[in-house]
């Protein structure tokens, strides 16, 4: 078996049985987010607003909510003015250039961004088939280097992603079943 098929399957288990005993739990790395004003940090955004956002990109772009949260979580920890180093911007991190291929005008605005960063997802999956594992990568390394690699790119940050995304996926998940 070729490392590549052996490494999309032991990535698709670990996912899919949730990382396991000896992980620690994920958290959105704050390394990777430069801080922000104190006048914003005391003005989150309402937490309802951001709700009733992430449930109209679910149903317009057909994803499931629990999905877009746990993407939320992941890539920005909920800080709707986050800034990667590499330049990516908002809750759902949009590079510059695909939030202008998107029509995203205004990044840091909570409801451009979110599905901004929705509708690129859709792409994604449309782009793989409805391969969410391959969707996720792409998403966080690029369509191009999915391609290239014919599966998940070996990048750390990518490699690292994905269970991240599953754990929270299934956080929000059980949250969501709570309450109805």
């Amino acid at each position: 078996m070729s490392f590549k098929r052996r490494y999309s399957w032991w990535l698709l288990i670990w996912c899919l049985i949730g990382g396991g005993l000896f992980f620690p739990q994920p958290v959105a790395n704050s390394a990777l987010v430069r801080p922000i004003p104190l006048w914003i940090a005391q003005n989150p955004p309402e937490p309802k607003g951001l709700e009733r956002i992430i449930l109209e990109a679910a149903l317009q772009y057909k994803i499931h909510p629990a999905l877009i949260a746990a993407m939320i979580e992941v890539e920005s920890g909920y800080r709707p003015y986050a800034r990667s180093p590499k330049g990516a911007m908002g809750l759902m991190q949009l590079m510059p250039q695909t939030a202008r291929h998107l029509g995203v005008h205004q990044p840091f605005d909570i409801e451009e961004n979110v599905m901004g960063g929705v509708k690129y997802l859709r792409q994604m999956l449309d782009t793989f088939r409805g391969n969410y594992l391959l969707a996720l990568a792409a998403y966080n390394a690029g369509p191009d280097a999915v391609q290239r690699y014919g599966t998940i790119p070996p990048y750390y940050e990518t490699v690292q992603y994905i269970p991240k995304v599953a754990y929270w996926y299934r956080h929000y998940l059980a949250k969501m079943k709570k309450r109805s």
